[in-house]
């Protein structure tokens, strides 16, 4: 009997221990995301989140709540861009971790707004233009790389005219836009092609030949008057090594230049040519001046050499014993002498002084002073940037002016 009743005393305990252990236990809380997909941020914002944006809240209790978030711990791996308030483009994690729970939220960076036009909708140039740098007026920007491709289909840029274009830019995640800009191609003025142009100025006449032409001509004419040696009867001439200009562009440029100077100084000015459009020998050349009765005859040209590290400026002149133009000579050294100096000191380039020849055609057929100018290499990077600079060119027309009046004086 007494061992039934100690068997019932202890039944009763566990009942009242369990009792009071069910009545004080704390409920354990299962956290939960508010929302399982991943965050998506566009480019080039900033990551912003809370613990109310990431957790579930609504069946927890205040109070438990607020010990919740004393204990929580919310963690990210995201990582800005260099020298940027913004994360890259890439996936990131946000960890969440409560007592024995983790959690886990994607965060997904990526760019999907396409880059942005200028204001320029449209652009002119010169018709004949070639390799016209539109990027120079048309940008795009974004938060990455823009490459700008163009649709060039419909341009004739060898004919005056309205044209529309289209430009592409794609950013560095593909984004692409699209706009039409409109192409206006300007006439070109309509220049003198015949091969003599005279520019009335009064007092003396200077004749100016720009060396070479468009194209070459092969054939073969007499180095002088009455030889055997044949020559060609003009070369294509030298090309620049970075530019990719010719010889005979730039030749044609200090000539105009040069005349116009010239004629403002009141000198009667002869053009050999004004065009690239023509096919003149050395000796024509040299006969234009004759014919002309000139007081110097400048011709101009652009050196170069196998070495890329040749520079400076020169001229050329026949010797006194030479068989064909003996008589002008001394002139023609004279000539020569004050050009180079007066060019030099105009631009700074390197003096290399006057050359005596014999057997260049364009001095060997002439009767008045003559000299050939060489204005600097074009197989010299420096020297053929500079050579296409307007500035430059200024600068040698200047000198030329200076010595063409230093030799007349």
């Amino acid at each position: 009997m007494k061992k039934k009743f100690i068997g019932v005393i202890g039944i009763v305990i566990v009942v009242i221990v369990g009792g009071i252990y069910y009545l004080t236990r704390e409920e354990k809380i299962e956290l939960s995301l508010k929302n399982k997909k991943e965050i998506i941020v566009e480019y080039g914002n900033t990551v912003q989140y809370s613990f109310d944006d990431l957790i579930q809240t609504k069946d927890i209790d205040k109070d438990k709540l607020k010990e919740i978030k004393k204990e929580i711990k919310i963690t990210d791996n995201l990582k800005n861009e260099d020298q940027k308030d913004y994360p890259a483009i890439g996936s990131y994690t946000i960890n969440i971790k409560y007592q024995d729970q983790k959690l886990k939220k994607k965060v997904i960076v990526k760019d999907t707004t396409a880059p942005v036009f200028n204001e320029i909708n449209e652009v002119s140039f010169e018709e004949g233009t070639e390799n016209y740098d539109f990027n120079q007026e048309i940008k795009a920007t974004d938060l990455s790389n823009v490459d700008l491709q163009y649709d060039l289909s419909s341009l004739d840029v060898n004919k005056a005219g309205d044209y529309q274009i289209k430009v592409f830019a794609k950013d560095s995640s593909g984004n692409q836009a699209e706009k039409e800009i409109t192409v206006h191609v300007k006439e070109k003025p309509k220049q003198e092609l015949s091969a003599a142009k005279i520019y009335h100025g009064g007092g003396k006449v200077i004749c100016i030949d720009a060396g070479h032409q468009a194209r070459g001509n092969s054939s073969l004419e007499p180095n002088g008057p009455g030889s055997s040696t044949m020559k060609a009867k003009v070369t294509t001439g030298a090309t620049g090594c970075v530019t990719g200009k010719t010889e005979s562009q730039i030749n044609l440029e200090v000539a105009l230049k040069l005349q116009e100077a010239l004629s403002n100084q009141g000198y009667t000015v002869v053009m050999c040519r004004t065009s690239q459009n023509v096919d003149l020998s050395n000796a024509q050349r040299a006969q234009m001046a004759n014919e002309a009765n000139a007081d110097a005859f400048i011709r101009l040209h652009c050196d170069s050499s196998e070495s890329s590290s040749s520079t400076g400026t020169l001229t050329l002149a026949p010797s006194t014993s030479n068989r064909y133009c003996a008589s002008i000579a001394s002139q023609s050294q004279s000539l020569s002498k004050s050009i180079v100096n007066n060019i030099c000191k105009a631009t700074g380039s390197r003096n290399r002084g006057v050359s005596i020849v014999d057997n260049m055609t364009g001095l060997n057929w002439s009767k008045v002073p003559v000299t050939i100018v060489e204005m600097g290499f074009l197989s010299n990077p420096g020297e053929d940037r500079l050579l296409s600079s307007e500035d430059y060119q200024n600068k040698i027309v200047q000198g030329i002016v200076n010595g063409i009046g230093e030799y007349l004086s």
